[in-house]
């Protein structure tokens, strides 16, 4: 199983997709919801962050170290995750639009992961059927065969 993370506005207007350096800060916990890493150097904060790292700071006349910390905040008003899996060494998430067809139809009506895997499955598509997916190519819904 992969995912990637999905961006929105308050208005849950479609906006990007995180890129790898957003992603080294995001998670999925158990229950489904997109969290981020807040770092902040000091501890006089609150909620109590846990330490992530002590840094080895080196002064003319001592040593110091500071220490970095860090807590998980529920991003999920704004983040929204979508599974997908792998097929020829390629991606397939859910929301992605695919060629029902060699012609110009398509069709979006897989929305979880359990129905893409079966449709991997059962050959009813591959991953050369993905044309783009519903938040960056809206429009490629409009086309009709």
């Amino acid at each position: 199983m992969i995912y990637r993370i999905a961006i929105k506005d308050e208005q849950g207007k479609f906006l990007r997709y995180a890129n790898v350096r957003e992603m080294k800060y995001l998670r999925v916990s158990v229950d489904g919801k997109v969290e981020k890493l807040i770092v902040n150097t000091s501890i006089d904060v609150f909620p109590p962050r846990f330490p992530l790292l002590d840094i080895a700071l080196e002064n003319d006349s001592d040593d110091e170290t500071i220490s970095i910390y860090g807590a998980w905040q529920d991003v999920s008003a704004t983040h929204e995750v979508e599974w997908g899996t792998i097929d020829l060494h390629k991606p397939i998430y859910v929301n992605d639009i695919m060629r029902k067809s060699k012609q110009k139809e398509y069709q979006r009506d897989m929305y979880d992961i359990d129905d893409i895997i079966y449709r991997l499955i059962e050959g009813n598509f591959s991953a050369e059927d993905v044309i783009g997916n519903i938040n960056e190519n809206p429009e490629l819904l409009e086309v009709k065969g």
